[in-house]
């Protein structure tokens, strides 16, 4: 698959299953975006208000989830070197976060922190890599801040 439709795809899935409301774009994602090879996308609200009302599939409605949003920032790679270069600094960051959950299954991660005061989040960071073989690796990261709760991720 291509890189930019890969890139669609995730930024499509971001926006379609995780509500919530950002503050201002991830200064490692900004860094990480000018290595060769790293493709960034940073979605304003504006944009995202432009999608109030829409429907996917006859049934998923994003004005709940549009509203709360401020912006949504997407990092993919699909080369296995550099990958491996960024990892470290993806992990830095959630290292300052409450591992929500991590998954590990033959060399593929996904893993979800987040900070959260009480029941409510400020900040929400997904790290996917999935390396099927030797010369086949994918990473998307998705990084989220606001102020929402796990019921709002529930009502996409």
């Amino acid at each position: 698959m291509k890189l930019s439709n890969y890139i669609l795809n995730t930024m499509f899935a971001a926006m379609l299953l995780i509500p919530a409301s950002l503050t201002a774009q991830n200064k490692t994602f900004e860094n990480l975006a000018k290595k060769e090879n790293v493709e960034y996308v940073y979605i304003p609200q504006s944009m995202l208000k432009s999608m109030d009302g829409m429907q996917f599939n006859g049934s998923i409605n994003l004005s709940q989830a549009v509203n709360k949003l401020k912006s949504v920032e997407v990092l993919a790679c699909l080369d296995p070197v550099t990958i491996e270069m960024i990892i470290p600094a993806l992990k830095e960051d959630a290292d300052k976060m409450e591992t929500l959950s991590k998954v590990i299954d033959e060399g593929d991660s996904v893993e979800i922190y987040a900070v959260r005061d009480g029941e409510r989040f400020s900040e929400l960071y997904i790290i996917n890599v999935t390396r099927s073989d030797a010369d086949k690796h994918e990473l998307s990261a998705i990084y989220i801040t606001g102020d929402f709760s796990a019921d709002d991720l529930k009502n996409l």
